[in-house]
């Protein structure tokens, strides 16, 4: 983002959100969507191991999930930029049933009621690419709000 705003480059394909509310104010610089189709994150749990080998635990764990606490982590808070119901889950997808607020209390029972017995869970956050290691971020923080044990790499 230096190096733009000195031009000693031209373009930036994919800018960090919190860099694009600067970059406007730079005359030199324009900020656009080059692509309206924008990014598709994903979550993937490990099915063939516990605890997520259970339809109802992983059932349970998507009321905790937030589409929108995924979209602020990785490109902040201007809605211009990002678009729930989409998020984190693809359009028109199984996932869309669990829209609204997020209930952790009522998750975390469900997650208990469904048999968790305090298997860990590993969640693998990269570091080297930005949005990435922001929703890995958000799943650390849902895990937390969801009472589960983890160990983060």
């Amino acid at each position: 983002m230096a190096a733009l705003q000195k031009s000693e480059v031209d373009w930036v394909e994919n800018s960090i959100g919190d860099m694009l509310p600067p970059l406007r104010n730079v005359g030199s610089i324009t900020v656009e969507i080059r692509d309206p189709t924008g990014l598709m994150g994903g979550m993937r749990l490990n099915q063939l191991a516990r605890p997520f080998n259970n339809p109802a635990i992983r059932r349970a764990l998507m009321k905790a999930v937030s589409q929108q606490d995924f979209c602020i982590a990785c490109v902040g808070e201007d809605r211009s930029l990002w678009r729930v119901p989409t998020g984190i889950f693809c359009p028109q997808s199984p996932y869309e049933v669990f829209l609204g607020k997020r209930d952790y209390d009522a998750a975390r029972q469900e997650i208990e009621a469904a048999g968790y017995k305090g298997e860990k869970v590993v969640l693998l956050a990269p570091t080297d690419v930005p949005v990435l290691k922001a929703q890995a971020d958000v799943c650390g923080d849902v895990r937390k709000r969801s009472a589960w044990t983890s160990t983060s790499r």
